[in-house]
């Protein structure tokens, strides 16, 4: 090959990555959750209002922006791929839906389930009402919530289980994806917010709580229920930066894993005097932060932790 023909290849093969990534491609499986993806469509069935919510939010826009970030090229290199992101076992884990049914196609960007978990495995449960939904019984309703959540889904109250979720992507403290390969990518200019603070994130574009008796109603939190959600997000965030830093072998990536350690075991501190938060301070696991999601379920913690609230609406993201 011709030194000029080597530089013309060169120079075409980040838009040659960017065009492949404007259509759905073939794509391995993008979690290790019980069941399969379903698809955003097949959850707007029955929860249209979440699913108008998520169309706007930048979880769902990402899908047509993201492979055409500015250092999108740089990064996809360093995760090992050059067939552009949607084709990428690495980019897949977080930034991508796969079609339903195997198809080897993805066809949104982050969605429901993956929040929610893969549904096929309890969609069905989730829809059994033993009748009509509005004459579900309480005992019906405990025993299929359960059956659901074994069988995988992610309730919206579980929010431990949410929010580990959000910090495992936006953390890149994923299970299962190579920590080498992850710190090659933040020297890429990945996007690693050090930083990130699930109320900030969660409560802007991408909010959809719909409940009862106002299922037209996108309700906002209280006070009291921001400030919980602010120590399950560390928790969250501390404890996935444990299990992180507990496989990493890498020790770049390790040092980015420590990092979001000491930040979330920082923060915690403010909230010490719970006893089930200092249990969690001395063992960061998955175990203790349920425990200790569960003891402030009904706590009031803003005295600790207002002033690392958000200020205003426009901090949400």
């Amino acid at each position: 090959m011709t030194r000029l023909a080597l530089a013309a290849v060169l120079l075409l093969a980040p838009a040659l990555a960017r065009a492949q990534d404007d259509a759905p491609v073939p794509a391995p499986p993008v979690d290790a959750a019980p069941g399969a993806f379903v698809g955003p469509e097949r959850c707007a069935e029955c929860h249209k209002p979440q699913f108008e919510v998520w169309k706007a939010s930048k979880h769902a826009v990402s899908f047509k922006t993201v492979h055409r970030e500015a250092t999108a090229p740089d990064i996809l290199i360093a995760a090992g791929g050059d067939r552009g992101m949607k084709r990428n076992a690495t980019c897949l884990n977080c930034h991508y839906t796969p079609a339903p049914g195997g198809t080897g196609e993805v066809i949104a960007g982050v969605s429901c389930e993956h929040c929610h978990g893969p549904a096929s495995g309890w969609l069905k449960t989730h829809q059994d009402y033993g009748g009509k939904r509005d004459a579900e019984t309480p005992e019906h309703k405990a025993a299929r919530q359960a059956a659901a959540a074994k069988a995988g889904m992610v309730y919206p109250h579980d929010l431990y289980a949410l929010a580990t979720r959000c910090v495992e992507c936006h953390g890149l403290l994923k299970p299962g994806v190579d920590g080498g390969t992850l710190a090659k990518m933040v020297h890429a200019n990945h996007p690693m917010n050090y930083n990130y603070e699930l109320v900030r994130y969660s409560q802007g574009t991408v909010r959809h709580r719909f409940y009862p008796p106002r299922l037209d109603v996108n309700a906002e939190m209280s006070p009291e229920e921001l400030a919980r959600l602010w120590v399950i997000g560390q928790a969250a965030k501390a404890a996935a930066a444990q299990a992180a830093v507990a496989r990493a072998q890498d020790p770049a990536y390790k040092k980015i894993a420590q990092r979001q350690l000491e930040a979330a075991r920082a923060e915690l501190g403010r909230v010490k005097d719970v006893p089930e938060a200092a249990s969690f301070l001395a063992h960061p696991s998955p175990e203790a932060g349920e425990a200790l999601a569960k003891a402030i379920a009904d706590k009031d913690l803003t005295p600790q932790v207002k002033d690392r609230l958000p200020k205003s609406k426009s901090e949400y993201r």
